[in-house]
């Protein structure tokens, strides 16, 4: 049987799917060698290489970033949380004869929870100053000093007062260190005088305070005093 033209054995009358021969497989369907790279190693595959050095790069450099951030955010929440002090310096002073006379410094401190409150620490070590002085004046009789003056832990607001200079440690008592320190050292030669007295308080922001611990001028016969011992040395 003689063939002519595309006309195939057997298939003259069925479908073309059925009846498809090897050398139609063959010329349909791209043999192996036409799917590869023509060029494996060529730009193509150089430039993708450099691509994903580039993103490891990016991605190890973002990893560096974010373990540095956290360690930061780490110590700032390790200081956030920790208790801190922080402190004010109070004075206290008589005015006599127009001068202003320092008596006593008095140290106070005061805790908070953290670095960001440090303003409250302040505040609380301005008011423990300032009930040493109030305390003090109120027991000015007395030869030792009030709790509230010596304070110096407990987690408690602090004061401890200090005296800057005073009589022999006979006249030890606060009413006799302002009574010397109106007749003896301001003014020696004075006959009569008077004084009133006041605390300040100094430092950083929370600490500022003004306050007049007795405002009516106590009248002292310096004179009287002179003729005595009280202000010579024992």
């Amino acid at each position: 049987m003689a063939l002519h033209g595309n006309q195939r054995p057997f298939c003259a009358n069925r479908p073309r799917i059925a009846c498809r021969s090897v050398t139609d497989d063959a010329s349909e369907e791209a043999p192996p060698s036409a799917l590869r790279r023509p060029f494996p190693h060529g730009p193509s595959d150089a430039n993708g290489d450099k691509e994903r050095r580039a993103a490891r790069e990016v991605l190890m450099v973002r990893m560096f970033a974010a373990a540095g951030a956290a360690i930061v955010v780490l110590l700032l929440a390790n200081d956030a949380v920790a208790d801190i002090s922080r402190g004010c310096k109070g004075t206290i002073l008589i005015h006599t004869a127009g001068k202003s006379v320092p008596v006593a410094t008095v140290e106070g401190r005061g805790r908070c929870k953290n670095r960001f409150r440090a303003n409250d620490c302040r505040r609380l070590a301005r008011g423990a100053i300032l009930n040493c002085a109030r305390d003090h004046f109120a027991g000015r009789a007395r030869n030792d000093l009030p709790p509230s003056c010596t304070i110096t832990g407990g987690g408690r607001p602090t004061a401890v007062l200090t005296w800057i200079v005073g009589p022999p440690p006979r006249l030890n008592s606060f009413q006799n260190r302002l009574v010397w320190n109106t007749c003896c050292r301001p003014s020696p030669h004075t006959t009569d005088s008077s004084f009133i007295v006041r605390v300040g308080v100094q430092g950083d922001t929370g600490c500022h305070a003004s306050e007049t611990i007795e405002g009516s001028p106590t009248p002292v016969q310096c004179s009287l005093l002179r003729n005595t011992t009280f202000c010579s040395a024992p």
